[in-house]
């Protein structure tokens, strides 16, 4: 999987009111089976209390380094314009789609 190889990527945070971005690299990754988050270990971030500022960090990655998403998962920036309908709604427009 491309978003677990080596290479650049970009951390978000949120620091007092504004917000940051750390270029950052990865060295490797892998995904945490059974739950939906991987564990990434990045060049100069070698101790615990290194990390702890970086949690709830947004990472960001080059679009052909992100992970293919299953049937019916989206990513938000694929949602953004999109109509949402009520399940009424829906039953409403089934018959006529």
């Amino acid at each position: 999987m491309m978003f677990l190889q080596p290479g650049r990527r970009w951390l978000r945070q949120q620091i007092l009111g504004s917000e940051t971005i750390q270029e950052v690299e990865l060295i490797e990754g892998r995904e945490h089976y059974g739950q939906k988050c991987w564990i990434l270990a990045f060049d100069g971030i070698d101790t615990v209390d290194q990390v702890r500022p970086l949690v709830g960090s947004t990472l960001h990655a080059r679009e052909g380094d992100r992970p293919q998403l299953e049937n019916g998962e989206f990513y938000t920036r694929e949602l953004v314009g999109m109509k949402v309908l009520t399940r009424e709604e829906r039953r409403e427009t089934r018959g006529n789609l």
